[in-house]
């Protein structure tokens, strides 16, 4: 089963890192990223206000390489990704045989504290204030990541990705608005797997036990990585979708 990637919240596709493919070595199968509209390769559009409409917009952009994206694929969405994931497979589901959510959140299911922790409330809101690249990234990856906050590499890396394509502050409260309306789905019929963790400063894991009740959907944490998970825990990652491709 090949699989498509979709970040999170203000997030970009070269924000994988080696994950992609890593993915695609262990698999053997296509690992395809997507940019959300308004950040990275889509940063000259605005973002939509709506989960369904960012759905919308990649979807037809999936749609236009058919040909190079035919057989069986899986989608995997981080965050906010998850909620587009979901979305996506509710409403179109012949497009994936599996969806997988990392550390996702809904309207519906989790209290507004759970979904953003108040710790990480007056994180975002210093880092947002900031115009220098390393000094946010720097507060991001302290926010994201539980392993690999003080690395210079990631460091180095995500100021690399931010200088080459500045954030809209705009897109960034369009997309936070989009992620606060929307609701998990009543129904849906793709298989779920959801993944989280533990010791997630930024968002509590029981967002994603709720979500696994929700959809009686199978739940596996992680019990130490940070809210980035593909930084924190690559090699687990690449093993839990691997086993899933099987």
């Amino acid at each position: 089963m090949n699989w498509l990637l979709l970040r999170g919240l203000a997030r970009t596709k070269e924000h994988w890192g080696v994950f992609p493919l890593q993915l695609a070595q262990a698999s053997g199968k296509k690992v395809e990223c997507l940019d959300l509209p308004g950040f990275g390769s889509e940063s000259n559009q605005s973002s939509p206000t709506s989960i369904p409409a960012i759905v919308d917009n990649l979807r037809s952009r999936f749609k236009k390489n058919e040909k190079q994206n035919q057989g069986q694929w899986g989608i995997l969405g981080h965050s906010l990704g998850g909620m587009v994931a979901i979305d996506w497979a509710s409403r179109y589901p012949q497009d994936f045989e599996t969806v997988v959510t990392l550390n996702t959140s809904f309207k519906n299911l989790s209290s507004f504290w759970q979904r953003l922790k108040p710790n990480s409330l007056f994180t975002l809101l210093k880092i947002l204030k900031s115009s220098q690249p390393i000094e946010k990234e720097k507060g991001i990856i302290s926010l994201v990541s539980n392993l690999r906050s003080d690395d210079p590499e990631v460091i180095k890396e995500w100021s690399a990705i931010l200088e080459n394509k500045e954030t809209n502050s705009k897109n960034f409260l369009r997309q936070l608005y989009a992620a606060s309306r929307f609701s998990a789905p009543s129904i849906l019929k793709t298989p779920l797997v959801v993944l989280a963790s533990r010791q997630d400063k930024m968002v509590s894991h029981k967002c994603s036990v709720k979500l696994a009740e929700c959809y009686q959907a199978q739940l596996r944490l992680h019990p130490k990585a940070g809210h980035d998970m593909a930084l924190d825990a690559t090699d687990w990652l690449v093993n839990e979708l691997v086993s899933l491709s099987k």
